[in-house]
């Protein structure tokens, strides 16, 4: 029998500060984590925390990236602060640190772009993209439909057979049979749920970062189409769950 015990990976959440976002290709609010190892037992944490760096996450896009501790003056502790306030407390040189991207980003905007730097720029947000969309299904986070059918599931038919006796004059048998099809009924929609909560979540939360980084470059179907191909080939996970025809139907959409 295989014992579950091993090392898994934990962040904790140090502060806040400013920092470029390639993904939201602008300044953004970043949560600061300190990346450990922890050994765990059947998902147990059993301490032996092992440090294995700092990492950024965008408070936008929820873009992971390492973050280089020499780069901020300090790790703000206020959860409300604004943007402004984040940058002249923890990181007052950032357009001068980030000069040569502003200037990449003002020629994205200009259309003076080569050849090259635009076929990299045009898979970058899907490669980001991509990794949001990993980290995501690594922490097992699921959305309110899914936490929802996982706990009806439980918990329906739990009260079915503590409150239909009091309420239905039915036979024993009656009331089994109905918990049971309240039951099957949940498990179904919980199964459905889970089944389609990545794609619920892309569509809601990254279709939209992951266009608006790609709008200033103004892709055509075309090239859509060759980075989707490229990401099915790669076996990406975005690639099951955002589909060319997402994009560009989102790209030919108006801004409000």
């Amino acid at each position: 029998m295989q014992i579950p015990l091993g090392r898994t990976t934990a962040h904790r959440t140090l502060g806040r500060v400013a920092d470029f976002c390639p993904l939201c290709r602008g300044f953004q609010p970043f949560r600061v984590v300190q990346v450990e190892s922890i050994r765990h037992l059947y998902a147990m944490p059993l301490g032996g925390r092992v440090d294995l760096g700092r990492s950024k996450v965008c408070e936008s896009c929820n873009l992971l990236t390492p973050a280089a501790s020499d780069v901020y003056r300090a790790i703000s502790r206020d959860p409300d602060a604004d943007l402004e306030t984040l940058i002249a407390e923890t990181n007052p040189e950032i357009r001068r640190n980030w000069a040569s991207r502003l200037i990449l980003e003002d020629r994205i905007r200009a259309r003076k772009l080569t050849p090259g730097e635009r076929t990299t720029l045009l898979r970058e947000p899907y490669d980001m993209a991509s990794e949001v969309l990993k980290r995501r299904s690594l922490e097992g986070r699921l959305d309110l439909p899914s936490n929802l059918g996982c706990l009806s599931t439980f918990l329906l038919p739990v009260a079915c057979l503590l409150v239909l006796p009091r309420v239905w004059d039915a036979s024993g048998d009656s009331i089994e049979m109905a918990t049971v099809a309240v039951g099957a009924v949940c498990l179904a929609f919980t199964f459905l749920a889970l089944v389609t909560d990545a794609r619920r979540h892309a569509r809601r939360a990254i279709v939209p970062k992951l266009v608006a980084a790609l709008r200033p470059l103004d892709p055509s179907a075309e090239e859509v189409e060759q980075i989707h191909e490229s990401l099915r080939e790669s076996r990406s996970p975005l690639a099951e769950v955002v589909g060319p025809r997402d994009v560009t139907n989102a790209l030919l959409e108006r801004w409000d």
